[in-house]
């Protein structure tokens, strides 16, 4: 029979609710707007390199030299992780995925025949995206029940599988205007539509054998929980830059993020059949469930500000950008409230739902620093190649009831290099993007090792090294119109 749990049993549960989680939401600029910015690594704050300058810097879109339309295309991506845990024992992590959808297609536009000093910008880019699916699965021999009940070993299965997908999409637009021949300013306005799914599933098993003359039938947990949601947000860029000599000045502030609307959902299932908890004498059966719908959701971006300098020789040209993002105190991303969750329900369990549903976030500061390196081997042939540091801005709060969805607590180090061919009418850039991370003191706490009741078959804390390699291949065109300034 299926018993209530009592509030000082309730925090047992909360592992189930609060395990860590891997995901690819940890950094600001995983991606970058327009290929060969991508390849510069976010360096062009500065100067006018191609279209996304209506993100980067809008002021220097006055720097363009005629008008011109983009497609950059990342060809293929693909993500291995691994994590080694400290006493030796290996989980291979892997997650890869191969898409073929533009990155971005936008461009900019001179007015009246170009004959003035108002430049428009617009794009729409996907601004983050990933997708993973990772699988760990246990089949051996423990001693996990106390020998009264169950003498020897008993057989423990169990597995757990993590699953996300999100994307955003962003639109943005905005101008740029020449005060002299020196300085410019612009703004634009970024329009952002985010989603995300997310599952996690837990199930594990203890069963003792017959031989053994046990006391007890089989003894298991399990969990489900599915998260969605989605988020339209807004944020206004403002740009200033300066040219003289060779040398080009940009300067950057981005207003944290206003949301606009959004929604989301929490399905979740929890079961203990058979447990025996911390101080209690006796073996019961435990159950919660429910499923939340039109939750309001929100999530944020923070002030960012950034600034750069880049410095042009007769045939290189060097970059150097750097960017801080504000921290964000602790918010919810979906609160659940005080809807039934435990059964059989009670006026005082609905109280604690927060307790094990509420997904929320909170963001550090920030300084992410990027160079790059613009080599001209011919008039119509450039090699380009970037490093960017990517670091991430969670904020662990152990004890914090609920869960984040932020887990990758690694930094990411970019290293990218590209060639771009230039045609009278047309730009083609091909270029690869590589990103590695090793964080040497990850925690998983869903390990499967030593399991036992009192960590609800799940297994004890697990310190190690995790380790992610990314790459994907960029393919751009960009068509010019009109005549060359």
């Amino acid at each position: 029979m299926i018993k209530f749990l009592q509030p000082i049993k309730l925090a047992l549960l909360v592992i189930i609710c609060s395990s860590k989680l891997i995901a690819q939401d940890n950094q600001y600029e995983v991606l970058q707007l327009g290929a060969r910015n991508a390849i510069l690594s976010g360096t062009s704050v500065s100067k006018y390199q191609d279209g996304t300058a209506v993100y980067q810097n809008p002021a220097t879109l006055t720097q363009a030299t005629s008008n011109m339309i983009s497609f950059n295309t990342a060809a293929m991506s693909s993500e291995n992780i691994k994590f080694k845990n400290a006493v030796g024992k290996e989980y291979t992590l892997k997650s890869s995925a191969t898409s073929f959808l533009p990155s971005l297609i936008g461009g900019d536009w001179k007015p009246r025949n170009r004959e003035t000093d108002w430049v428009i910008g617009y794009a729409i880019y996907h601004r983050n995206r990933d997708k993973f699916r990772f699988t760990n699965r246990v089949e051996e021999s423990k001693n996990v029940i106390n020998d009264v009940e169950s003498p020897g070993e008993e057989d423990y299965i169990a597995q757990y599988t993590i699953q996300s997908e999100y994307d955003e999409t962003a639109g943005v637009i905005g101008i740029g205007k020449k005060l002299d021949e020196k300085w410019s300013v612009g703004a634009s306005f970024n329009g952002i539509y985010r989603n995300q799914e997310y599952r996690e599933v837990f199930t594990a098993s203890v069963i003792p054998r017959l031989e053994n003359n046990p006391t007890i039938d089989v003894v298991s947990s399990s969990s489900d929980i599915s998260v969605y949601y989605n988020k339209a947000m807004a944020q206004l860029k403002f740009g200033v830059a300066y040219q003289d000599k060779g040398w080009n000045l940009g300067l950057t502030l981005m207003t944290p993020s206003i949301g606009v609307y959004g929604s989301g959902e929490i399905i979740a299932d929890i079961n203990l059949t058979n447990i025996k908890l911390q101080n209690d004498s006796t073996r019961k059966n435990y159950l919660a469930s429910t499923r939340l719908e039109k939750l309001k959701s929100t999530y944020k971006y923070p002030l960012s500000i950034a600034f750069g300098i880049t410095k042009q020789f007769p045939r290189v040209q060097y970059s150097i950008c750097g960017t801080w993002y504000s921290a964000i105190d602790k918010y919810t991303i979906l609160d659940p409230g005080d809807a039934v969750f435990i059964r059989p329900s009670t006026d005082d369990n609905v109280l604690v739902t927060k307790n094990f549903l509420q997904v929320w976030s909170v963001n550090r500061n920030v300084i992410n620093v990027s160079a790059s390196l613009d080599y001209t081997f011919r008039d119509n042939l450039h090699f380009l190649f970037g490093y960017a540091l990517d670091q991430q801005f969670n904020k662990e709060m152990p004890n914090e009831p609920g869960f984040q969805l932020a887990k990758k607590t690694w930094d990411l180090h970019h290293f990218n290099a590209g060639v771009m061919l230039i045609r009278p009418k047309a730009n083609w850039i091909i270029g690869v993007q590589t990103a590695f991370s090793k964080n040497d003191e990850y925690k998983i706490k869903r390990s499967l090792n030593n399991p036992s009741e009192d960590n609800l078959l799940q297994g004890g804390l697990s310190i190690g090294t995790a380790q992610s390699v990314l790459t994907g291949l960029i393919i751009s065109y960009s068509f010019k119109f009109g005549n060359e300034n």
